[in-house]
């Protein structure tokens, strides 16, 4: 891998479809900056209801770019039972 330090950027991607490691096939992305070392987060509004989303994280520096192993998945609740 490359070397990540707080200084790498990272990204969130998700959409209806795993789009792997390849940035362009992904619905959506968001920039959380430089969150440093530790846990990440996002939470991303305006998902529809029972719906499956993937979603991967990916970290960007002057090394080179790294993504997540590997995509995860979850279902957003039917109307209302969120």
């Amino acid at each position: 891998y490359p070397q990540f330090d707080a200084n790498a950027t990272v990204y969130c991607y998700w959409g209806t479809s795993d789009g792997g490691t390849e940035a362009g096939n992904w619905q959506n992305v968001a920039s959380l900056g430089t969150p440093g070392a530790g846990h990440i987060a996002h939470t991303p509004v305006n998902l529809d209801p029972s719906t499956r989303y993937f979603f991967r994280f990916q970290a960007v520096n002057s090394a080179g770019e790294h993504w997540a192993e590997e995509s995860n998945s979850t279902t957003t609740f039917p109307l209302g039972l969120a």
